[in-house]
């Protein structure tokens, strides 16, 4: 039987809900699973036959670390899912901008380096926006995401000038199709178009994440976005056949998907949203992992 890591970190050292539910899914196909907490230098990564990125949720508090530990991991020869490559260029938001620079329909954004000195109401003004939203390039689960607008942002000047010592930031207009109608998640396994969810946020709020009253539910959405989310994952620098799992993230303006975000490092699948989806999911990583299982044995 094969072993296989499920990738978190030591907040949830036993694994969210969602990915408990891979274990029993994928010893169905022949496949041991076990959570692996990537930080924990007990772990000896070598004995697994392949290690599967889920929720190691603090990877942007430790940032080089874990873009060493993935190289450690590469380095052993043994197979990362998603590959080492895809993994680091999705570890840094800047991968937008090369999207952006390839005509792939993005949020506005304004991006701001470390260390410059631009005023933050100069931005707004330069950028014609009236509310903003400002977030750090490496992030996750809206770490250090807030908002800002024409005028509170020379008081908000000392957290802006805080982010921006810390490293790249992004400044976005407010999108308030996410407020009024949601943001949708469109999940792949190897490329293929699997599911959608859509996610709301609470009253008041708007951060579409559970950890801040946001709600995820199960809804299909429009061929035509589900197309056009696809292009996004062809103009990516990576077969998207290289990917066991990507979600598209993304809001709907005009009939038009506007892209969020691409993750294909640690996202969150939904997989309990809806019926099936587990064992879908777990069909495609025991397929992957017996492929490459195989090949290294006839080689």
């Amino acid at each position: 039987m094969r072993l296989v890591a499920l990738v978190t970190c030591d907040v949830i050292p036993n694994l969210t809900d969602d990915d408990r539910s891979l274990i029993p899914a994928l010893a169905a196909h022949g496949v041991r699973a076990a959570p692996a907490v990537w930080d924990d230098d007990g772990v000896e990564w070598r004995t697994f036959d392949a290690v599967v990125i889920r929720s190691p949720w603090d990877y942007h508090r430790k940032a080089q670390r874990f873009l060493s530990w993935i190289d450690r991991v590469d380095a052993l020869g043994v197979q990362l899912i998603n590959p080492a490559p895809v993994l680091r260029w999705n570890a840094d938001k800047v991968y937008l901008r090369e999207l952006s620079s390839l005509d792939v329909p993005v949020v506005p954004t304004w991006w701001v380096e470390q260390g410059e000195t631009t005023p933050l109401i100069e931005i707004l003004r330069q950028a014609g926006w009236s509310r903003a939203v400002v977030k750090p390039a490496v992030a996750a689960t809206a770490y250090r995401t807030w908002t800002t607008e024409a005028g509170s942002a020379a008081a908000d000047e000392t957290r802006f000038r805080e982010l921006v010592a810390d490293g790249r930031v992004l400044v976005q207009p407010f999108v308030e199709a996410i407020t009024a109608e949601g943001e949708w998640s469109l999940v792949f396994f190897g490329g293929e178009y699997a599911y959608s969810v859509l996610k709301v946020v609470k009253h008041g709020d708007f951060r579409v994440q559970n950890e801040f009253g946001g709600s995820v539910l199960g809804r299909d959405v429009d061929p035509a976005i589900v197309a056009q989310a696809s292009d996004v994952l062809d103009a990516a620098p990576f077969s998207r056949a290289d990917l066991a799992y990507a979600r598209v993230d993304g809001c709907v303006e005009h009939g038009r998907f506007v892209l969020m975000e691409l993750e294909v490092l640690e996202p969150a699948l939904f997989l309990q949203i809806g019926r099936g989806r587990t064992e879908v999911f777990a069909s495609h990583l025991a397929q992957r992992i017996a492929h490459r299982t195989n090949s290294m044995d006839k080689g």
